[in-house]
């Protein structure tokens, strides 16, 4: 199953992205983690791919008859925001697990506004994928996170196919969350699940994500039309991450297939709510 995973950046104004120390040859194992928690990072954190209205974000534009940029980066901003990656590090890797460091910074021209530590680990327990993500945001100024109904974290699934939203009670029928009303946010909730049936296999296949105790207030911006799970920390209200401090954001994905194994992201979700 494909899925997105990212994080938030500045994508008020717009992000570009830089890789240009990432190597091609990993190992199996490591490659799981490098193509979700890794890259999209800073992929679908940008405005680059759905800009938010007001937003100044821009393209390069591709060299004729490719896929490529005309420079280094794939997207940029009128005023050089770029987050750039510093250092992608295995921590640990065997057949069935991998744990990566990623340093990145936040500049703005030649400066650095931030940096940022990220943790990602995933492994095949009962069947099912577990990635475990931690993000630190340490600002050199004060970062203002506005009040909105969407942003932060989320993972986004497949859409050609018959989908829903499940957390413990089941299944849900449950109005979309509204891009611009953060009161229509889904409530708090310890998970909620996606799972889809793929029109071309009939396959069903999902995945869940579970939100950390320790994280701020937190509502979900859940979509039928985004297919994905959003959990969002700024809904109720501004958030302040003042300079040099450290804003720790944490998540559990459990990706799986068949529908929801509601037993099994309950222990799981037990298991990583209390972990510090």
């Amino acid at each position: 199953m494909l899925i997105w995973v990212s994080q938030f950046h500045p994508k008020s104004r717009g992000v570009d992205r830089r890789w240009s120390r990432l190597d091609a040859k990993t190992p199996a194992a490591t490659t799981v983690a490098i193509a979700t928690p890794a890259p999209m990072i800073v992929v679908r954190t940008g405005t680059a791919v759905r800009p938010r209205p007001g937003s100044s974000a821009i393209r390069i534009p591709a060299a004729a008859g490719t896929d490529k940029p005309t420079s280094d980066t794939a997207d940029t901003t009128r005023d050089g925001r770029v987050v750039e990656n510093r250092e992608v590090k295995l921590v640990r890797s065997d057949a069935r697990q991998a744990a990566l460091e990623i340093r990145n910074n936040w500049n703005v021209g030649t400066r650095t506004m931030a940096e940022e530590v990220n943790l990602a680990s995933v492994a095949e327990r009962d069947g099912v994928f577990v990635l475990d993500l931690e993000y630190r945001i340490t600002p050199s100024a004060d970062y203002v996170l506005n009040r909105a109904s969407f942003g932060g974290f989320d993972v986004q699934g497949r859409k050609d196919g018959e989908s829903y939203f499940a957390d413990a009670s089941g299944k849900l029928d449950r109005a979309d969350a509204h891009y611009s009303l953060p009161d229509l946010n889904w409530p708090p909730a310890p998970w909620y699940d996606y799972s889809i049936l793929l029109k071309g296999s009939g396959k069903t296949v999902g995945f869940a994500v579970i939100d950390h105790a320790d994280n701020p207030y937190t509502t979900w911006h859940n979509s039928s039309k985004l297919w994905m799970l959003n959990p969002v920390i700024t809904a109720s209200g501004p958030i302040t991450i003042f300079r040099g401090q450290t804003m720790t954001l944490r998540y559990r994905v459990v990706v799986h297939d068949g529908d929801t194994p509601t037993a099994l992201i309950e222990r799981l979700a037990g298991e990583w709510r209390t972990t510090k």
